[in-house]
């Protein structure tokens, strides 16, 4: 495939079963003649829910992929690494400067990662909603009709879709169910106008929910939606994603925050939990597929000293920044019971002779180990959206909407009290404090879960200490090759005044 035909490719590729299915950085200067035909593929509607399971996958697999988590997650200095894997190390470097975008191995440049990626499963849902709300067909498997059901999902995978490129990047192609893709003009959209076309979408599938479904096959490992529990995973995906789509403290404030406590108060209240299996374990493009869960398994992949200063600020051990020159700190003693239970010390650190060159900043004593059973042995469930998150959601949504600083208070603690054992957030505290509580609960709970969860929460506060390093980058630039298929000038972000 030429590299005037990747986005072209993805828009007319069709995805089935597997990310695996498209390879779009292989054999780049061959053309691909054995794509089948999509009315073809289309007319058998009994394949409709493997094809959403797929477009699931691809979303899926970008999502706790490697990449671009390696990159922003050091940058948000929530996890840390002594080399510079997949790109990582210029969106991490003090002082923080402009990272790259340049026409090279697209594994190893985070723009590249999942935008291809999350552009392979669009067609599917596209094509989907086409068939069945322009040319009319109905989803008809023995003897049961999935048509509402299938429309559902793919309108919500739409959303899913387009609200993690707006979260991702500054801009993206908007690319519709009733477009011409062979006549489409190629313009951007920016992240507000995605995001607002996203929920728009996961609004519609949520409507569809009201009628009675469960689904004929799994559309993630061991997760089988019915209407009601469809309906909650949309509510709570679209209320994580208008938090996650804001930039900086200012667009935070600028949320509807009303419209975020009704997703959240509609949406799941238990851990969303996917079982790890071979081929939904990460992907970063197809020669690549690692998640950030097995690389942390890895030795150098260690807790972010900013993150250790947090939960043990006291501490001489846990000073931040990393003292220059330094190679070896003891343990530390922090009032949150969590940090034993989720981190472990190790003396050793493997790259501290590198550090002079990378930047000591990196180094950690601390391996994140709540989950090590998933790391160690590929096995067990990736808690993807926890009862913790959606708690936390709701308690920031009342907050900031003028609610009940005493129920806010009582959120909070469900887990810094009942799992931390610190002292309590209480409704006499200001609005400022009890904020700064809720960021503090949701850089612990939720590192490693969703990935980016932390960066994205970092990048959308000012709060004391809780935002990112001034010049880190907020969003990744359209990938090189896209600019150069549309004749752009190549631009990226970092740096001081650069950020976004």
């Amino acid at each position: 495939m030429r590299p005037t035909q990747i986005i072209r490719g993805c828009l007319t590729a069709l995805l089935v079963l597997s990310v695996q299915s498209c390879d779009l950085f292989s054999d780049m200067d061959i053309d691909n003649f054995n794509s089948p035909d999509i009315n073809q593929v289309y007319e058998n509607v009994q394949d409709y829910p493997a094809l959403l399971s797929g477009a699931y996958n691809s979303w899926w697999n970008h999502c706790i992929g490697v990449s671009p988590v390696f990159a922003l997650i050091p940058a948000a200095e929530i996890m840390t690494t002594g080399y510079g894997s997949w790109g990582s190390s210029p969106y991490y470097k003090i002082p923080r400067e402009l990272v790259p975008n340049t026409d090279a191995d697209p594994v190893l440049l985070p723009p590249a990662a999942c935008w291809y990626g999350f552009y392979q499963a669009i067609p599917t849902v596209n094509i989907m909603i086409s068939k069945l709300t322009v040319e009319g067909k109905r989803v008809i498997i023995g003897e049961k009709d999935y048509t509402n059901e299938c429309l559902a999902h793919a309108y919500i995978l739409q959303g899913l879709l387009y609200g993690h490129l707006a979260m991702i990047y500054d801009k993206a192609f908007l690319i519709k169910e009733d477009i011409d893709t062979d006549n489409f003009t190629y313009g951007f959209s920016d992240y507000k106008l995605l995001m607002a076309f996203a929920l728009s979408k996961i609004d519609k599938g949520i409507e569809l929910c009201q009628e009675n479904f469960t689904d004929p096959i799994e559309m993630l490992p061991e997760v089988k939606f019915n209407n009601v529990t469809l309906a909650e995973f949309a509510n709570s995906m679209a209320a994580r994603m208008m938090i996650f789509n804001a930039r900086n403290e200012q667009e935070t404030i600028m949320i509807d925050w009303e419209r975020v406590l009704s997703y959240a108060q509609k949406g799941m209240k238990d851990d969303f939990k996917v079982n790890v299996k071979d081929g939904w374990s990460g992907m970063v493009i197809n020669s690549d597929p690692w998640s950030y869960l097995t690389i942390n398994d890895w030795g150098w992949i260690r807790v972010h000293q900013r993150i250790i200063n947090m939960m043990a600020p006291d501490d001489q051990n846990a000073i931040y920044p990393w003292p220059y020159g330094r190679s070896v700190m003891g343990p530390v003693n922090s009032p949150d019971s969590r940090f034993d239970n989720y981190f472990t010390y190790e003396e050793k650190i493997s790259w501290a002779k590198y550090a002079p060159s990378t930047g000591y900043q990196i180094m950690s004593h601390y391996r994140f180990t709540r989950f090590n059973a998933l790391f160690n042995y590929g096995v067990g469930y990736i808690n993807f959206y926890s009862a913790e998150e959606s708690r936390l959601i709701i308690a920031e949504a009342i907050l900031r909407t003028g609610g009940s600083k005493s129920e806010v208070a009582e959120l909070i603690n469900q887990s810094r009290v009942n799992k931390g054992m610190l002292e309590p957030a209480l409704e006499t505290e200001t609005r400022l404090e009890l904020t700064e509580k809720i960021i503090y609960e949701r850089l612990v709970e939720t590192m490693m879960t969703y990935p980016l969860a932390p960066f994205f929460d970092r990048r959308r506060t000012d709060i004391r200490t809780m935002g990112l390093y001034p010049g880190t980058v907020r969003h990744l630039p359209v990938p090189y090759k896209e600019l150069l298929l549309h004749g752009l000038e190549p631009y990226s972000f970092g740096g001081i005044n650069n950020e976004m």
